[in-house]
């Protein structure tokens, strides 16, 4: 597989990822999200998971849980940074 085509198939199953979790977002009655930031080599990152229950077809209820993002964290841990990425990967998965 060439890198175009290595790209393009990336690109096509982030797009059915985000549509499959946005689904299960809207089924769910509440969603946990769950932040960690750490650092590495001068470079700090951000990894959010999401966390729900869901209702199978046989009545059982499971937990899910999805890693949604691992960002590059700008400068330093500030709490208005933490929280305008959290509001931006929100509005990503929401719109």
């Amino acid at each position: 597989m060439c890198t175009k085509s290595l790209k393009l198939s990336i690109a096509r199953e982030f797009v059915k990822f985000k549509s499959d979790i946005k689904n299960e977002f809207e089924l769910a009655a509440q969603v946990c999200l769950i932040a960690d930031i750490w650092g590495a080599k001068r470079r700090s990152f951000m990894g959010v998971t999401a966390h729900w229950l869901t209702m199978l077809s046989d009545g059982t209820i499971t937990r899910m849980s999805a890693a949604i993002a691992v960002l590059r964290f700008p400068g330093t841990f500030y709490f208005y940074y933490y929280y305008y990425l959290l509001i931006l990967l929100l509005a990503f998965y929401l719109s």
